[in-house]
């Protein structure tokens, strides 16, 4: 029994030495874990920061960018509303001057008409005289005629009666 007290002594002892190094393993390892966990968060917190200030960066940029492409189409817009009051002139003068034109077209026809008409009178006037000269022409030549003819008449009554006689 002695000896197995010994060996229970011996047991106990190593169990104890066993558990001092087991603790002393998990305090290392704790300590270890620890140190390697904030190394971890350290590195986790950089890598945020960096990515932050990156983000910042570009974000920066893109508003830079973006100030920019918003000047340049400011500028594009306000030529095109120059160019559309500038054509919207243009198409009123155009209209303007189509009206003009228009209206004195017009004004021409009335006077080609007025001197259509004025011509026509007078082509008229000329034909009625023209008619009358011819006609009062017929009827000296129709007289003459006549007469000439009832002289020759006459003249052949009388040449017939003496040579009847």
């Amino acid at each position: 029994a002695d000896e197995r007290g010994e060996e229970a002594t011996g047991l106990q002892a190593r169990v104890e030495t066993l558990e001092a190094l087991l603790a002393s393993i998990n305090s290392t390892h704790s300590a270890s874990a620890t140190q390697e966990e904030r190394k971890m968060a350290s590195k986790a917190r950089e890598t945020e920061e960096a990515l932050e200030a990156k983000w910042k960066s570009v974000l920066a940029s893109n508003e830079d960018q973006a100030e920019k492409v918003r000047g340049v189409l400011s500028s594009e817009v306000e030529e095109y509303k120059r160019q559309v009051v500038s054509l919207q002139r243009q198409m009123e003068d155009e209209a303007l001057e189509k009206d003009e034109l228009v209206q004195a077209l017009e004004e021409l026809e009335q006077e080609n008409a007025k001197e259509v008409k004025t011509v026509e009178n007078e082509r008229d006037d000329e034909l009625r005289l023209l008619r009358h000269v011819h006609t009062e022409r017929l009827e000296k030549l129709e007289q003459t005629h006549g007469e000439k003819l009832r002289f020759l008449q006459q003249r052949a009554e009388m040449e017939s009666g003496s040579l009847e006689s």
